[in-house]
């Protein structure tokens, strides 16, 4: 009896975690298409200064995506544990390197930092549901252009931080990574300080 319950417990409690990833996703798509199309077009008009405003969108990410990291804390999709976030949280002209087994990395990392650009891939900038965020956000799209090394020491010699994943996609679970060049470049070229951060996720996410 004792053990058909335990099952019986599992079962529902798969099919909630189920239920629970497919609203937090749907939840995340809401929101960036809110503050695609309503929120940071109201910051347009209202703040002239680009860095300025793409200062304070990076801020407003930092808010949406921490109470988003608690909606799905709340709803038992995840629970999450991050260790040393006051480092992060006062360091200047520097580059934060993470590995990238999830999805939710980026928002894991930008929910703890009121300031943070970002190095992203192309194919995000045709991603409808983050487009507009990651364009709002002055974030370096790596298109592998000569300016792509130029741009991000000027935000760096501006004091800000710059996340990169090295592999360039997601990490692959049992194969070696190949780490793309761009990262070590732009730290090399700039003489910029490098913070660690390794992601660790149980079971696959």
């Amino acid at each position: 009896m004792d053990e058909t319950i335990v099952t019986l417990y599992q079962r529902i409690n798969k099919l909630w975690r189920i239920f629970a990833t497919a609203f937090c996703f749907s939840l995340f798509g809401l929101g960036g298409l809110t503050l695609t199309f309503i929120i940071f077009p109201l910051l347009t008009f209202s703040i002239k200064e680009v860095s300025q405003r793409e200062l304070q969108v990076q801020k407003i990410i930092q808010r949406a995506f921490s109470l988003f990291c608690d909606t799905m804390r709340f709803l038992g999709a995840l629970d999450y544990r991050i260790e040393g976030a006051e480092k992060l949280q006062l360091d200047k002209n520097c580059l934060l390197i993470a590995n990238h087994p999830s999805l939710i990395d980026y928002v894991l990392i930008a929910s703890r930092l009121k300031q943070c650009d970002c190095l992203v891939k192309a194919a995000i900038w045709h991603n409808p549901f983050m487009k507009g965020v990651v364009k709002s956000a002055g974030y370096i799209p790596n298109n592998g252009a000569q300016e792509l090394i130029e741009h991000c020491a000027k935000r760096l010699n501006d004091g800000n931080v710059l996340l990169i994943f090295p592999e360039g996609t997601r990490t692959t679970p049992g194969k070696h990574s190949v780490l793309q060049r761009g990262a070590a470049q732009i730290a090399i070229k700039t003489a910029t300080d490098i913070r660690m951060i390794h992601i660790h996720v149980s079971p696959l996410f």
